[in-house]
């Protein structure tokens, strides 16, 4: 099954004033640092096997920091911490990070197992395209798929072609059943708000349709 992933959030207003689709692209991305008020929320919603029964949702909150770490021009990378307040106040945990290149020939098949299997694109499947590689907690890869970003105004798009990802680690600490590798297909969301150059926090949301094995 496919799985989107959805992230919203606001960016600043200076974004507009990019010109080319490269630009625009550019802004896109950049315009995901920040810090963002967080809901997961992770439900399965479809039992694909007879007798089954939906776990209930699993919910969590955070604040969360996108630092831009790197600008190659063709290559960024953002690293995302969460900020956790305990006892002894905020502490400070380092969470995925994705790089995003523009025109990669080089995409991941995850094939279970912890393997993942490097795939080569043509030139003509690349071109105007990026790569989005997003990292595990220990920077290992996690998935890593190729889409095209689209703008329309005050709003931009990237959704990736199908792939296939490992289940978070969240599904083994959470839940007991193990279960196949899992296709997805990730879209992020941006929206520009005009006469503004501050960034407020946002909330963002992923969702996930899992696909279920037999107990």
């Amino acid at each position: 099954m496919k799985a989107p992933l959805i992230i919203s959030l606001l960016a600043c207003s200076q974004f507009l004033f990019a010109d080319s689709q490269f630009d625009q692209d550019r802004a896109a991305i950049l315009g995901m640092a920040g810090e963002f008020e967080v809901s997961f929320q992770f439900q399965e919603t479809i039992p694909l096997v007879e007798n089954y029964e939906l776990r209930a949702p699993y919910k969590e909150t955070a604040r969360e920091l996108v630092k831009l770490v790197e600008d190659k021009g063709h290559e960024i990378t953002l690293q995302h911490i969460l900020v956790i307040d305990d006892m002894d106040g905020p502490r400070i945990i380092k969470h995925w990070a994705q790089i995003w290149s523009y025109e990669d020939h080089h995409v991941l098949s995850y094939e279970g197992k912890m393997t993942w299997v490097p795939q080569t694109l043509s030139k003509e499947e690349t071109a105007g395209t990026w790569t989005q590689l997003v990292t595990q907690v220990d920077d290992s890869p996690r998935y890593k798929g190729v889409g095209r970003w689209v703008h329309h105004g005050n709003y931009s798009a990237w959704t990736s072609s199908p792939s296939t990802r490992p289940l978070p680690r969240r599904e083994y600490t959470k839940r007991s059943a193990l279960r196949p590798p899992q296709s997805h297909q990730s879209t992020h969301h941006h929206s520009r708000r005009l006469g503004s150059h501050s960034k407020q926090p946002e909330v963002r949301s992923s969702r996930r349709k899992k696909q279920i094995a037999l107990h």
